[in-house]
């Protein structure tokens, strides 16, 4: 397995959660163990999918991949800052943030100099032990 990098633009249309999975996918193939792959689809779909929602302007994604993590970025123009919701069972949407929290080592939010803000997380294919 060898580290990888690469950036993306999402197009904002109705399937952009599902090419933006199936493009993380092939990211990770070869560089990434498969058990951290399905991981990293859910997180990516629940990313842009609250950028599409949420977020302005054009919407970027970024992967880095190595054999033992992969960190996600989405990256919007919008200005608001997404904060977990406390899940409710009677609404259908809501959860994406809680379930990236669940999935990630880490996770944030990063405004950025020229605006718009990235969120951002970690996944590891063993939990980080601290010391």
């Amino acid at each position: 397995m060898t580290a990888s990098a690469s950036t993306s633009t999402v197009v904002r249309r109705r399937d952009a959660a599902r090419l933006a999975r199936r493009y993380a996918r092939a990211q990770c193939d070869g560089n990434a163990p498969p058990t951290l792959v399905e991981d990293v689809e859910l997180v990516v779909s629940e990313l842009v999918t609250n950028a599409m929602r949420h977020g302005r302007g054009e919407i970027t994604m970024h992967l880095d991949v190595t054999p033992d993590r992969v960190v996600v970025g989405v990256q919007d123009q919008g200005t608001g800052l997404p904060l977990p919701q406390e899940p409710d069972e009677t609404v259908a949407n809501g959860r994406g943030l809680a379930l990236v929290a669940i999935l990630a080592t880490e996770w944030g939010v990063r405004p950025e100099p020229g605006g718009g803000k990235v969120v951002w997380c970690v996944l590891m294919t063993t939990p980080a032990v601290s010391g």
